[in-house]
């Protein structure tokens, strides 16, 4: 049997679950998102400038020099992240998982579907 090679991009990663579709679900769920989301903030106007240079430089626009930024912020603390998510999960006795879900948010949708079924359910 070969081993298979796993995607390495978005765009590795997309093409893999169109061709598979049984991968990337959780439970039936899709547990990968490829939607974009809207990043807002201030910046200072000299990293601007400078990013707006370099990212020129590249031949990137805005949005690309956004999505670079972040990903070498997110890569470079990835292990930082990790750390913390063990330590919480041994202080706690759960799984790092839970933990993540927790932290990320994820818990939040089912607990007010939830609620609001309840409120439903007493009207």
């Amino acid at each position: 049997m070969t081993s298979r090679k796993k995607p390495t991009t978005a765009e590795e990663l997309k093409a893999d679950i169109e061709n598979h579709p049984e991968r990337g679900k959780l439970n039936g769920d899709d547990v990968v998102a490829f939607d974009k989301v809207e990043f807002r903030g201030n910046v200072p106007r000299e990293i601007y400038r400078l990013a707006l240079e370099v990212g020129g430089a590249l031949g990137d626009d805005k949005s690309t020099i956004l999505v670079k930024a972040l990903e070498e912020y997110v890569i470079r603390r990835l292990e930082l992240l990790e750390r913390s998510q063990r330590i919480k999960s041994k202080k706690f006795g759960v799984d790092e998982l839970e933990i993540r879900s927790k932290t990320f948010g994820a818990y939040k949708a089912k607990g007010r579907a939830k609620k609001a079924n309840l409120q439903a359910g007493d009207e």
